[in-house]
This record gives structure tokens, sequence and C-alpha cells, in this order.
């Protein structure tokens, strides 16, 4: 009896372990990343990061320009949703594929359990949104996998090389700062310091820096009062941040992961540390190990005081997979395969699920108008287009702006003040060409912002429309009073969100909102 559980066993373990199981996770993932890709409808970030691509740039409001450039090359091709999400599509497999390649330089059967635990994490399966993540979610790896080229004994190019993907990395976003913090910790703290190679690596970052701090120089600064000053105004200490990383955590590498983490080492089939350590330092994994842990302790701290979004985790996941190849045994790797497999499924289900429910069984809820304007993008701009003929189009959110511009082809202008994040249409529309031009604004909460409109124009009037029950006011809005849009609302802009620290002005060379409206000096 014993004989057979343990003929079955090996059994299990070489299907899982093999590579016509490894491409056939390959090809299935693909086949489920392709039809979410295909059912997801289009969303307003997405459709705002095309604006980027349109509008081609070496850097943006919010972030540096690898997004865009991205966006711009998939844009040549078509300007579909699928196409336009092939990076994020490919992209992890991709990753899956060069993963099994270096790891079977230790074990060929741990290297395909490892891809395939990877294929069928949400990482991979889910991941299938055209967002400034989906650059340095790559990037990272295979600057990592450069590093570790070279500490195996390759030519020490590879450093430089390892550095030009972190450069290419933090050019997507600045969340890379955290891998280069992760490779000097394991150059320099370490029996034999390499300063050298972390030289090399750090040479390989600098062109994309100089390009960076060249872009920020003439445009206000914006990545980095963005990133470090608007986004965290009102932070506080608060112990909610830490549950949900801790909750993130669980949700990226999946629960069975976790559980098989904690559980107890005889029946998880995990290797106790010291021994894990040990073999991680004589593969040269303890890099990823790394990689993967430092930028978590990081965003540990910064939960205590901020929330951490999920997207701002997921460039160092794929660092954890080689390490889990290390912790467990092939057995344990079969389990974690079967358990990530059911997690990844389950969710997927339930996506596709709710993508085929109709929609208005969510016209309950708040943010229905939002779905209805993400679905049905081409009759809300029918409706404004019938109504204001000739008028410009607008909406008071960037993301909306964003998608009624991706449908529409045109231009689609963003009004009032906004937020800080997405400031893109700043660069883009110049507020004095439309001195007594007509304006369409489409809008869900008519009642709440007409006073904010009014005295932006001559005369208006109301449109209600209604789109799968969602209802909408569109406020036609003529003759446009330019300066008095820029008191009342260009002018608390350039207060709110172009004011630089003292300390950075003396390194400022030009803010094209404050100089484009005259807004500087006062």
């Amino acid at each position: 009896m014993g004989w057979r559980m343990g003929s079955a066993a090996f059994d299990i373990v070489q299907s899982f372990s093999s590579n016509r199981f490894f491409w056939r996770m390959v090809w299935l993932t693909l086949g489920v990343k392709l039809a979410l890709a295909w059912l997801l409808p289009f969303t307003g970030d997405e459709a705002y990061f095309v604006v980027w691509g349109n509008n081609l740039d070496y850097g943006y409001y919010d972030h540096p320009g690898m997004t865009g450039w991205w966006i711009w090359v998939t844009l040549l091709i078509d300007q579909s949703p699928l196409i336009i999400r092939l990076p994020a599509i490919v992209g992890p497999i991709l990753i899956a594929l060069l993963m099994r390649g270096f790891l079977r330089r230790v074990d060929q059967k741990t290297a395909n359990l490892a891809a395939v635990l990877f294929l069928l994490s949400p990482l991979n399966v889910l991941n299938v949104l055209m967002t400034t993540d989906t650059p340095i979610f790559i990037l990272s790896l295979i600057s990592g996998w450069f590093v570790w080229r070279a500490e195996r004994g390759a030519s020490k190019v590879n450093y430089l090389l390892a550095g030009l993907f972190l450069g290419a990395a933090f050019f997507s976003k600045y969340f890379a700062v955290l891998l280069g913090l992760s490779y000097a910790v394991y150059f320099l703290f370490r029996r034999r310091p390499n300063i050298a190679g972390l030289g090399l690596v750090f040479l390989g970052v600098i062109p994309w820096a100089t390009l960076n701090i060249v872009w920020l120089y003439h445009h206000c600064w914006t990545n980095i009062v963005f990133n470090i000053y608007n986004r965290n105004e009102n932070t506080g200490f608060s112990l909610d941040g830490v549950g949900l990383l801790a909750a993130s955590i669980v949700l990226l590498l999946g629960p069975g992961i976790v559980f098989f983490l904690l559980r107890r080492r005889s029946k998880a089939d995990r290797r106790p540390w010291p021994e894990v350590w040990t073999r991680l330092r004589r593969r040269k994994l303890d890099l990823f190990a790394i990689c993967f842990v430092l930028p978590q302790l990081v965003f540990l701290l910064v939960s205590l005081s901020n929330t951490v979004g999920l997207h701002w985790l997921l460039s160092f996941y794929p660092f954890a997979f080689p390490v889990l190849a290390v912790v467990f045994g092939t057995a344990g790797l079969v389990r974690l395969v079967k358990w990530t497999g059911i997690y990844t499924f389950t969710l997927t289900l339930l996506i596709f699920t709710l993508l085929l429910v109709p929609r208005h069984w969510a016209s309950f809820h708040d943010s229905y108008d939002s779905v209805a304007m993400g679905t049905r993008p081409d009759r809300v701009l029918e409706e404004m287009m019938d109504q204001a003929p000739g008028a410009f189009l607008a909406t008071s959110s960037y993301a909306k702006s964003a998608l009624l511009e991706f449908h529409a082809r045109e231009h689609v202008l963003v009004v009032g003040p906004s937020y800080h994040h997405a400031r893109q249409d700043d660069m883009v529309t110049d507020f004095r060409l439309l001195e007594g031009q007509s304006i369409a604004i489409v809008t869900a909460d008519l009642e709440e912002e007409l006073f904010t409109f009014e005295p932006w124009f001559d005369e208006h009037r109301v449109e209600l429309i209604e789109i799968e029950g969602a209802k909408f006011g569109i406020f036609i809005g003529e003759g446009f009073r330019y300066n008095d849009y820029r008191e009342l609302v260009l002018r608390p802009v350039a207060e709110n969100y172009y004011t630089l620290p003292d300390w950075l002005k003396r390194f400022s060379g030009s803010c094209y909102f404050c100089e484009k409206y005259d807004l500087c000096e006062e």
C-alpha cells in the first residue's frame, strides 16, 4: 500500500515537473488571459495612459516616459484594447520562460515547477491591464537576472546590462529605487563586498536618471511633487495599512503559498530555514530573496502611515518564485502548484461570471454611472455630439475624459480643479485658446457641479440623458470666459499642484503650467 502511494506521488511529481506540462500551462494561461483581455472593458486608467502614447514625450505628469513609449508602439499596430494590452498579456509569460531558463541551471524539475507556479499565480493570469506597472514588472526581473548571471561568473558586462534595465524600470516607476536599494544591500553587506559590481550597475542607471532629471527640470518637477508631496498630504499613523498590506500579500502570492510557508515544516515539505539560506547563497539566489523581502519591509514601514496600493508591490513578486523553488522540495512545489491553480482559477471564474452578469444588476451602486460610461462610452459621445454639435467635449474627471477621448479619437478636455492625480491634460489643453467657445461637459453629479460650471460661461443650458439606467447631465456652456476660469480654477490649481518646496525652487528651470497662464510670479 505504501509502495503504491509512493509510486503515485512520484508519478504526480514527474507529470507536474515535465516540459510537456509546462508548455500546456503556457498555452492555457495565455488563452485565459486573451479571453479576459477581450472581455474586460477598457479602463479609465488605461485610456489615460493612451493619452501619453498619443502625446509621445520622455516624461509625463505622474511618471517618467517608459509606459507612454510602450503604448506608443502598440498604437502603431492598432488602437484596439487587445493590442494595447499585449505587453501585459505576454510579458509575464516571458518572465516565466526566463525564470525557467535560469533555474534549469540549478535543477530542471525545480525550474519547471517554479515556472508553472508563477504561470498559475494571479501575477500572470489576472495581469491583463496595460498600466505603469507593466514595464517595471517585466524590466525588474530582467535586471535581476543579469546581476545573477554576473554573480555566477558570466561577463562583468552583465552588471552594466542589469543597470540599464534597472534604469529602464526606474523610467517606468520610481519604485525601482527599492530594487536598487536591494542590490546595494546584496553587494555591500556580505563577507566580500562587491563595490565594483555595484558601481557598474549604477553606471547603467545614469543615462535613464539623467533623462528623467532633464525632463523634470523643464516641467515643474511634477513627478517629484506628485509622488512625494501631493499624494502624501493626508498621511498619519494607523495600523489599518498593515492589515491591508498583509491582505495584499495573501492576495498576490495566494493563500496556499502563505499557508504552507507558515505551516509546520514536516507537513509542508519545507526545508529548514538555515538550510534554505545556505542553498540560496550557494546558487546566488539570495539576491532574489533580498530583492523580494527588503521592499516588503519598506512597504511595512510605509503602511504605518499610508495605504500601500496593491499595485505598488507587483514588480517585486516575481523574485519570490525562484526562492520558493529552494524553500520547498519537489513534492511541496507540486502541492503549491495545485492550490495556487485552484485559487487563481476560482478568482478567474468569478471575474468571468461578473463580466457576463447583466450590467443593470449593478444599477443600485453609487458608482454605476462610471460602469455605464465605461461600458457604453459610444452612447455618451453620441448624446454629447447630438446635443451640442460643434462644441468642445469635456468632463471634470481625468479618467472619464481619457476614456471618452479613446473612443472618440479626438481630444476631450478636463475642466475644473479635479485632483492631484493624472493631470496630463494640463500639458495638452490651453484654455486661453478657448475664449468665447462652446464646451459640452458631461457629468453624473450635475446638481453638485452646476454652480461650479456656471461662472465660466456667458450663458448655458442643461440636457438630461440616460444611458442603460444611469442618469447624466450635459452642461452646454456658450461663451467661455477665460479670465474668470483663470482666477476661479487655474490659479488654485497652480497653488495646490504646481508650487514647489523651497529647496526645489532653486533647481527648477521652467514650469509649463504657470508660464502658460502667467501665474509664476503671483
